[in-house]
């Protein structure tokens, strides 16, 4: 991608395009049947298989990769995922997930499918799954898991869109442009990369500039099997850190939808945090994103643990010890985000959901149960 200039007219372009090729799978889908809001909750909420030709053709097609796509940077950007591991999950619930909430017009997308599935915990859950899947080596090959989850929630990606658009039950104001849209989809991306290095550069997690560009290869591919508008990638760390002030400026603001899920997440940290210690995820999410997206999101105010961020990294920096404070940060985001992922193992042990699953080879890496389900077994 060689763009540089994301006017707001370019931009305003992308929120009236969506995924024609999954769109046309899912109309024909729901057209084919009686009840299509049953088929949409099969195939999204309860993610049932559903017996179509269409829909499996779909499902199975073998994309060809783009010319840009570089099999050895996609590789590379998968081993700095493992390399980072628990930093990058930090980063997910602390300021990525936090700064999609925060985009009013694409978080309504997400307000909706949390409601239909009255879990948030579940939606949580299926976003590591879907990292882990994409990011564990040879995962977005053919046939590979990965892939597969691509395949899967871009059609559920256009699912949402047909039930928005044609059940009447559904309110959708026009000011939030077409349902996941190629704008959405991009900020997407960039919640997911852009957001991750922000975080690191605040923690003290060390990257060069190959790392940061082997990873948004690895992501931009993703975006490529997502329905990304191929124009648009691959991207590359100097177009990320221009644009994600701009999706700042144009999509940060306050929203029911964002608010809620904002509380979900904050229910689940609280899960890992000691009782004399119940402030720090509102401290955490308010020192990665800021305090003028946290007031958006309606995050508590900080207490005393934000004294283990800013005003602790004030005085170590006049006492020349900054990096024994980043060493503390380091330790900090290792326990939040292995410490998400191992609720996420526990949390599919009972009720019949689908076992979460650690990649075998991420789970040796990083000492972690590598299935959910009594004693850590596969079911």
């Amino acid at each position: 991608m060689s763009r540089t200039d994301w006017s707001d007219d370019f931009l305003d372009s992308l929120r009236t395009q969506a995924d024609p090729a999954a769109d046309e799978v899912v109309a024909n889908l729901f057209a084919g049947t009686a009840d299509a809001t049953s088929a949409f909750r099969a195939l999204v909420v309860e993610q049932h298989e559903m017996s179509d030709p269409a829909l499996a053709a779909f499902l199975d097609a073998r994309d060809e990769p783009p010319p840009w796509m570089d099999p050895e940077l996609v590789a590379a950007g998968q081993e700095r995922f493992a390399r980072w591991g628990s930093h990058v999950f930090t980063a997910l619930y602390a300021a990525a997930l936090p700064s999609a909430y925060a985009c009013w017009r694409g978080v309504q997308v997400l307000g909706l499918t949390a409601r239909l599935e009255t879990d948030a915990k579940r939606r949580l859950n299926e976003t590591a799954q879907f990292h882990l899947d994409v990011m564990d080596p040879g995962g977005l090959e053919f046939g590979a898991r990965g892939y597969s989850d691509v395949r899967h929630v871009r059609l559920m990606h256009a699912a949402v869109r047909w039930l928005i658009q044609n059940d009447p039950r559904v309110h959708w104001d026009p000011a939030w442009g077409t349902p996941i849209n190629q704008e959405d989809l991009l900020e997407t991306l960039l919640t997911f990369t852009e957001i991750v290095f922000e975080v690191f550069d605040r923690t003290g997690v060390v990257y060069t500039h190959e790392d940061a560009d082997a990873y948004l290869h690895t992501w931009s591919f993703i975006g490529y099997h997502l329905g990304v508008r191929p124009d648009l990638l691959p991207l590359t760390r100097a177009q990320t850190s221009v644009l994600m002030p701009i999706v700042r400026r144009r999509q940060f603001g306050p929203s029911e939808a964002g608010r809620d899920l904002m509380a979900a997440l904050l229910g689940q940290v609280a899960r890992l945090t000691p009782p004399g210690l119940r402030g720090l995820p509102a401290s955490t999410v308010r020192y990665y994103v800021g305090d003028e997206a946290a007031d958006i999101l309606g995050v508590p105010k900080a207490d005393w643990t934000r004294l283990l961020f800013e005003p602790l990294a004030d005085v170590s920096r006049r006492l020349s010890l900054e990096e024994l404070h980043r060493h503390l940060l380091r330790g900090l985001s290792d326990r939040i985000g292995f410490g998400m992922l191992s609720l996420a193992v526990r949390a599919e042990r009972y009720g019949g959901r689908p076992a979460f699953e650690v990649p075998t080879s991420l789970a040796a890496r990083w000492n972690i149960p590598p299935y959910s389900g009594p004693g850590g077994s596969r079911p």
